[in-house]
């Protein structure tokens, strides 16, 4: 590779520079990581297209939502919430979220759904959950993607799914539950130990009384309705502060506090930059978002254009989820439309992640908690079944001269297309030795040398 394929930032990034733009070169290798961490990856194609823009522009491609706009809202059919009918629900259901991150133009509004569906966690079918009022709330994320957390964070009070989840649904000035009040400060917005009491989660429970789901028990979706009689409306003190508060006010006061711009930076960083981000960082970014009313799209234009994003620091510095990696397999070998959901569903369960089931209500605890031995094989079996069965497209469709190319050379552009050169000289080298020792059949060895680049710690990381 040239000096430019190889460049780095010389020396380590101070956290307190980070905001400041990358002026280093822009190559597929910049394009593909930048499409890695704002959506799933993509296609030589995609790629190409992306370093081609230039990065100011590719920013601005993938913060322009409005590609999305013709993505169907919800699965076709009748989804059912029965014993009997559950898991082809579920599947309905998975197979619509999956086909839409697979083929969106706009692949930051899937991922930022993503990551607030880990966040701002519900299940479907626990406590009743309807699986249109969870495709409601994904459909929330993904209306309020780039938008204000302040206003997401309220919309979610009245959102079924999460009303039922955490069982504010039933809440009464009789008998206030504290489920939503104690994640809201505790996983939402605030974070453990940030300073609130259990005064504060009691007294914040008792502001989110009254709300309840109008519907029925046969209705496929809750709709939301205030009833003031089953509300507290009296005195309550809160983080030091005392009024008649309602639901609303208690958001207002949480977002005033300084532990909540820290957190939620930090979580964003966390899933978006790196693992367990510098303090200086947390907080440069912390005021960015504060400073702009909340908007995940002023951290994100900015942070996407980082000088820390393209530094040795950040590159690969992520696991790829579940989903990433079965999206991203996917998008890479240009597969145009969603294969039979079932053995995704089953692919994703054994590496540790099931779409609409978070384990608990904190989510998924993301980072090196995906990466184990039973995942790793897990992993390794999906790449070998896209790469060796007709799941995917002929390989002539996304290796690049895949004909005319001698052992060393389709090596190489197999090393480009899966890991954008990201490969270790004995990874190569063994990559050219299968194609070498499997030459009669074209096709098939081509596809055992995608699934030995798959197979490859880097291919693990975005």
């Amino acid at each position: 590779m040239d000096a430019a394929r190889t460049y780095r930032p010389a020396g380590a990034l101070d956290p307190r520079t980070a905001l400041l733009p990358y002026r280093g070169p822009w190559t597929e290798r910049e394009a593909a990581h930048l499409l890695r961490r704002a959506g799933f990856g993509g296609s030589r194609d995609d790629i190409g297209r992306l370093a081609a823009l230039g990065m100011d522009r590719a920013v601005d491609s993938l913060l322009d939502l409005s590609a999305a706009a013709n993505l169907p809202a919800q699965p076709d059919g009748a989804l059912g919430w029965g014993p009997h009918e559950r898991r082809a629900s579920y599947l309905a259901m998975t197979s619509w979220w999956l086909g839409r991150m697979l083929t969106s133009r706009a692949p930051l509004q899937e991922k930022l759904a993503l990551f607030y569906h880990g966040h701002f966690t519900s299940a479907v079918f626990q406590k009743g959950t309807r699986p249109l009022e969870m495709i409601d709330q994904i459909n929330l994320y993904h209306r309020m993607a780039l938008g204000s957390l302040e206003d997401l964070t309220g919309q979610l009070v009245r959102d079924p799914a999460m009303m039922r989840y955490l069982d504010t649904a039933s809440s009464s000035k009789l008998h206030p539950n504290e489920n939503f009040a104690r994640e809201l400060m505790e996983l939402f917005t605030m974070g453990h130990g940030s300073g609130y009491t259990e005064q504060d989660v009691r007294e914040s429970a008792r502001a989110f009384t009254g709300y309840a789901l109008s519907g029925g028990r046969t209705a496929d979706r809750g709709a939301a309705v205030f009833l003031p009689r089953r509300h507290d409306a009296g005195p309550k003190t809160l983080l030091g502060r005392t009024g008649n508060w309602s639901g609303e006010e208690v958001i207002s006061i949480i977002y005033q506090q300084t532990a909540t711009p820290r957190f939620l930076a930090g979580k964003l960083l966390a899933y978006f930059l790196y693992w367990d981000p510098e303090p200086e960082l947390v907080d440069a970014y912390g005021r960015l978002l504060e400073g702009n009313g909340w908007k995940v799209s002023a951290v994100m234009g900015t942070l996407l254009r980082s000088r820390l994003f393209y530094s040795p620091r950040a590159y690969r510095a992520l696991v790829k989820s579940p989903v990433e990696f079965v999206v991203g397999t996917l998008r890479m070998v240009e597969r145009a439309t969603l294969p039979e959901p079932a053995p995704l569903v089953a692919a994703m369960a054994r590496m540790g992640q099931m779409l609409f089931m978070p384990p608990n209500v904190a989510g998924w605890p993301g980072g090196a908690a995906w990466i184990n031995s039973a995942t790793m094989l897990a992993r390794q079996n999906f790449a070998d079944a896209v790469a060796m069965t007709p799941m995917t497209s002929d390989p002539a469709d996304y290796v690049p001269g895949i004909g005319g190319l001698d052992v060393r050379a389709l090596a190489g552009a197999i090393v480009e297309l899966v890991l954008q050169g990201d490969a270790s000289p004995a990874q190569r080298a063994r990559i050219a030795a299968y194609l070498n020792a499997n030459a009669p059949d074209d096709a098939r060895r081509v596809r055992g040398a995608v699934y030995l680049a798959m197979a490859t710690p880097a291919y693990q990381l975005a």
